[in-house]
């Protein structure tokens, strides 16, 4: 299974090239988004396109902000500023979910590299 980041799950819903690059990464395996994510893409969305990206995510697995997933984040939130590496708080919790589920997150955002404890894969 490969996570989608929101940044992943926007060239998919813009119908961009990077699609078929995301589509020949993951080929026929499952593709999941966290519901940080979830949040992040109905910001701004209203009325009939937001029933369209519910409905398109809603075909998704969702992986949710646990307590688990809260421990993660707090330790990668904290080497990140040890190191003096800036990453935003949703993408510390969606890194958190990430790691918490040992699964690779797919994205366009490269403040992810800096994240060693989980696997990105940049597009």
């Amino acid at each position: 299974m490969f996570v989608l980041d929101t940044s992943a799950v926007i060239e998919i819903l813009k119908n961009t090239e990077n699609v078929k690059k995301i589509s020949s990464l993951v080929k026929n395996e499952k593709i999941a988004i966290t519901s940080i994510s979830y949040y992040e893409l109905l910001i701004g969305e209203d009325g009939d396109r937001l029933q369209k990206v519910i409905q398109f995510l809603d075909s998704l697995e969702i992986l949710n902000f646990d307590k688990e997933s809260a421990i993660k984040s707090n330790f990668i939130y904290k080497e990140m500023k040890v190191k003096g590496k800036f990453i935003g708080k949703a993408d510390t919790l969606i890194a958190g979910i990430c790691e918490y589920h040992h699964l690779p997150l797919i994205t366009l955002d490269k403040d992810f590299k800096n994240i060693k404890s989980i696997e990105v894969i940049m597009i």
